[in-house]
C-alpha cells in the first residue's frame, strides 16, 4: 500500500518542438488513489503530456510537481521497437532495474514479483517467447506487466486498450483497478470511451489546450 498522499500536478506547463507547440498553459491535478483520462484527438496532445510527467520530455516552461514518487510509464505498444531481440520474462523483469540497476543482481522478492505479475496478466505461456513475436494485446499486456513490477507511485499508461479484444482489456483494466487500489496515481492517454466513462476524472485535451474537466 502506498501511504504518499500528495497529489501529482502541472500547472502553466507549455512544451514545444522547435515551431511546434504541444503543449500551451496546462495545469491539471491527478490524486492518488484515483484515475485521471487524457482524452481528444491524435496530436492533442495526450502523449506529451504523458511524457513529460515521466520526465522523458522537458517542459518549456512552467512547473511539473511529482515528489519523489516512483515512476512507471507504459509507452503505446506500437512505440516499442520491433527488432528488440528480448523475450516476455526479460521485458517484465527489467520492471526490477529500478530497485537494483541494470546489472545488480535479482534476489528473491525480485523473482516473486516478476513471477507474480506474469501469472496476473497471464502470460505464463508467453514467458520465453520473443516480443516481436506477439500479438498487440499480448505485447501491451507485457509491457504493463513491467510496470506492475516497478510497482510505481505515479502509473502512466499511453492507449493501454486500444485495438484490443474483450479479454486484454478485461485484464489490463483489473490491473488498472488493482494499481489504484494500492494507491497510486493513475493517468491514462485513451480514445476509448469506455475507459474515460471508467475514470474517476477526465481532462479533454484540444491543439495543447485543456478544453474542459469533468
Amino acid at each position: 500500500m502506498i501511504v504518499v498522499s500528495e497529489s501529482v500536478s502541472v500547472a502553466s506547463l507549455s512544451v514545444q518542438y522547435g515551431s511546434t507547440l504541444a503543449l500551451q498553459d496546462v495545469s491539471a491535478t491527478f490524486r492518488p488513489g484515483t484515475v485521471t483520462a487524457l482524452v481528444g484527438h491524435n496530436g492533442c496532445g495526450k502523449s506529451t503530456l504523458l511524457q513529460t510527467l515521466a520526465g522523458i520530455v522537458r517542459p518549456s516552461s512552467g512547473t511539473v510537481r511529482t515528489g519523489a514518487r516512483r515512476v512507471s510509464y507504459v509507452p503505446q505498444r506500437s512505440d516499442v521497437n520491433d527488432r528488440m531481440a528480448l523475450t516476455v520474462g526479460e521485458i517484465v523483469a527489467m520492471g526490477t532495474w529500478p530497485r537494483r540497476g541494470i546489472l545488480g543482481r535479482a534476489n528473491a522478492d525480485d523473482r516473486r514479483a516478476v513471477d507474480d505479475a506474469i501469472q496476473r496478466l497471464k502470460l505464463t505461456e508467453l514467458r520465453s517467447r520473443r516480443l516481436s513475436t506477439l500479438s498487440g494485446g499480448q505485447r501491451q499486456r507485457a509491457l504493463l506487466a513491467q510496470a506492475v513490477v516497478e510497482n510505481g507511485e505515479l502509473v502512466l499508461l499511453d492507449e493501454p486498450t486500444t485495438g484490443l479484444d474483450a479479454e486484454a482489456r478485461e485484464i489490463i483494466n483489473s490491473i488498472v483497478d488493482d494499481e489504484v487500489s494500492r494507491g497510486a496515481v493513475v493517468v491514462v492517454a485513451t480514445h476509448d470511451a469506455d475507459d474515460a466513462r471508467r475514470a474517476d476524472s477526465t481532462i479533454t485535451l484540444g491543439r495543447g489546450e485543456i478544453l474542459w474537466v469533468h
